[in-house]
């Protein structure tokens, strides 16, 4: 019986840790949903819309539509402090994570070091963001 109850706490893990789920063009409460049940800390702003997205185990991330002010009143909310960027083609997107081509004018933020970390881009001519969580 012991062997059998710890082989089904080994099994539900292993599911826990593999679980990925992958969604485009959903709202953001289905979004916040597939991040929940993925265990992750990744959320979306309730402004958010036409979200694409990539759940795992207490990682992640996603893009998706929002206006610049609920961008900047939602960094500031989580604790981020997005800086003004500008670059000039054909630079390479300022933040690596994101493979966004063409990102002249931007607000990002980044914390992520070797052991994780966040990865925030609002692209201002495309309204659009892009949000990462590695959590190593």
């Amino acid at each position: 019986m012991v062997f059998l109850t710890l082989f089904c706490f080994c099994c539900g893990f292993f599911r826990l840790i593999t679980y990925q789920d992958d969604a485009t063009d959903v709202s953001s409460q289905e979004a916040n949903e597939k991040f929940r049940r993925a265990w992750s800390f990744v959320r979306v702003p309730e402004e958010a819309k036409h979200v694409n997205l990539h759940a795992r185990f207490q990682g992640g991330g996603a893009d998706f539509d929002i206006s610049e002010e609920d961008f900047l009143a939602w960094s500031k909310g989580q604790g981020w402090k997005a800086t003004e960027q500008q670059s000039m083609p054909p630079a390479p997107p300022l933040i690596v994570e994101f493979d966004v081509p063409n990102v002249r004018h931007c607000y990002e933020f980044s914390n992520g070091t070797h052991r994780g970390g966040w990865s925030v881009m609002y692209d201002i001519e495309r309204k659009r963001a892009w949000i990462h969580l590695s959590p190593r």
